[in-house]
Formats: structure tokens, C-alpha cells, sequence
């Protein structure tokens, strides 16, 4: 497991060297946390044509157009968060990345014994 998570300059040089296309970029839309959100994109998101929140975590807000590059809607970008942790990225986008660095995803005991930080 790297020391770091990806940040958006790493995952930005796989998606232009690999010409990528994360899953929420085909679907068009990802979820946010609410207190992320303008109020014009939230207002958009819970309006009529909106998609909506989860039931059960309403604080998690289906936004149309979020994804790795635009992390809380159209009007955000990643400009000054290069390096930042990327976000919207699914386990098939993840694969993919580990699969262009020649990395891979950690198993379930290793990341387990990494969030305990290295205690058995």
C-alpha cells in the first residue's frame, strides 16, 4: 500500500496517457456530501428534474456531471487541489489505475492491518 492515496495530478496523467473514462463519467453523475454543495447545486439536485438523495444517508447528494474532475458538480473543478486525494472513483476505475501503474489494490487483511496502523 502506497504512503499516499492518488491525488488528481497522478490520476489526471493516467486519464490523458490512457485516455480513461471513469464510471462516473459514463453515468453521468455521482454522489456528494450535502455540506460540499452550493446552494444552486443542491437547490438543482432536490428540485423537480434532480435525482434525488439516498434514503437512508440523506446527506449523501446525487449530483449530475460530479466526477474525478469536477468533484462537487459543474461548478467545481480541481484547480489548487492537485494534489488532493481524486474522488468519484469507482473499484473499476481504481483496477484501472493500478493496472497503468503497475500497482494493485490491497487485499481486505492487508488493508485491514493498514487501518490499524500496522498493528496485528
Amino acid at each position: 500500500i502506497d504512503q499516499m492515496a492518488v491525488s488528481n495530478a497522478q490520476f489526471r496523467e493516467f486519464v490523458r496517457m490512457s485516455k480513461y473514462v471513469t464510471d462516473a463519467e459514463r453515468f453521468r453523475w455521482s454522489f456528494v456530501l450535502e455540506y460540499l454543495l452550493d446552494s444552486e447545486t443542491l437547490a438543482e439536485a432536490d428540485g423537480k428534474q434532480g435525482l434525488g438523495r439516498v434514503k437512508d444517508t440523506p446527506h449523501w447528494v446525487a449530483v449530475r456531471g460530479a466526477y474525478w474532475r469536477m468533484p462537487e458538480g459543474p461548478r467545481s473543478s480541481i484547480k489548487g487541489r492537485e494534489n488532493h486525494p481524486v474522488v468519484h472513483v469507482s473499484y473499476n476505475d481504481a483496477n484501472a489505475y493500478c493496472a497503468w501503474a503497475k500497482r494493485r489494490l490491497p487485499t481486505e487483511p492487508e488493508w485491514e492491518y493498514a487501518a490499524r496502523g500496522g498493528i496485528s
